[in-house]
């Protein structure tokens, strides 16, 4: 892989990684993500718009970024989020069927299938991350593509440990863990 591809898949996992993580973090193992109803529901639409604004405004502080451009990139951003989360769901979707295949002792056939269509799918989001990313791109300069990945490495770092101390939380019943 070339290193502008790898900088591209970088790029786009970095921020679908920062941008859904925590909502993602706060279910517990095992749990049917996809699909999960309640509260708690509420709770993370309400964690992901609160990041997705903490986002958008250290982006626009950090890359100087003029009316223009924040209008032109942010639409972008969040599709490329939303496509980042879809893919998410199909990718665990595939695993844990794949998983439960092996365990019910499937035919080597069918975990072959279940295989290719994981690769499959990781091949499909890397080349669509990898055009989004390329739209972001059209509208910054070449200084602020340089500084818009790294701002992804930083936010997504940030989130992890946000994430991080929200299980931490969590688990021992502290601010923002169980009520």
């Amino acid at each position: 892989m070339s290193a502008k591809r790898k900088g591209i898949a970088l790029a786009a996992g970095l921020l679908g990684a920062s941008l859904a993580g925590v909502a993602l973090a706060q279910a517990p193992p095992g749990a049917e993500r996809p699909e999960r109803q309640g509260p708690m529901q509420g709770r993370r639409q309400e964690v992901r718009q609160r990041m997705l604004e903490l986002f958008a405004s250290r982006l626009r502080a950090e890359l100087g970024l003029t009316d223009e451009q924040f209008q032109a990139i942010m639409p972008l951003v969040e599709a490329m989020e939303e496509e980042r989360a879809a893919h998410r769901r199909e990718t665990w979707q595939l695993r844990m069927e794949l998983r439960r295949a092996y365990a019910e002792g499937a035919p080597d056939t069918r975990l072959e299938e279940l295989l290719q269509a994981i690769e499959r799918s990781q091949r499909e989001h890397q080349k669509s991350m990898e055009a989004r990313l390329q739209e972001i791109d059209e509208h910054l300069t070449v200084r602020q593509r340089v500084e818009f990945r790294g701002f992804l490495e930083r936010f997504r770092n940030e989130m992890r440990r946000r994430v991080e101390d929200a299980r931490v939380r969590r688990h021992l019943g502290g601010p923002g863990g169980p009520r």
